[in-house]
């Protein structure tokens, strides 16, 4: 038995690093102190590499301490998002969460009013007024 738990410890430790020793002990069923025990005879840490580690949420880079972006490119990468005009097609950068909120009211995105009116006036006449 003592072979087979010898082999499963290194194992853990090797593939599972941020496992401790009293979760791998009551996973093979011996004592935390043999488990400890294994892991000095086998000349692997006994002490649990950091859990934790922290990346940028939008190009998945490794941060020292616990924030969410990177850089403030990131940080816009993520919040906000680009489209164009739909009457000149110039870029209109706003919030995403506005953008899919205007997406699901069926409303349209224009970079300003004049561009609004004319498009309006061009694809719906009726609306501005004209009844041709």
């Amino acid at each position: 038995m003592t072979t087979k738990t010898r082999d499963a410890v290194k194992y853990m430790r090797r593939w599972e690093p941020t496992i401790r020793a009293t979760k791998m002990a009551r996973m093979l069923g011996v004592t935390k102190a043999r488990i400890r025990a294994i892991l000095v005879d086998e000349n692997l840490p006994t002490k649990v590499i950091a859990k934790e580690v922290f990346q940028c949420i939008v190009c998945s880079t490794i941060l020292d301490k616990n924030i969410n972006f990177c850089s403030d490119e990131c940080h816009q990468k993520h919040f906000y998002l680009t489209t164009g005009c739909l009457q000149c097609g110039s870029p209109i950068t706003m919030y995403r969460r506005q953008y899919v909120r205007k997406a699901e009211e069926g409303e349209r995105t224009f970079c300003s009013i004049p561009c609004k009116h004319q498009w309006y006036w061009d694809n719906e006449p009726t609306r501005m007024g004209r009844w041709n």
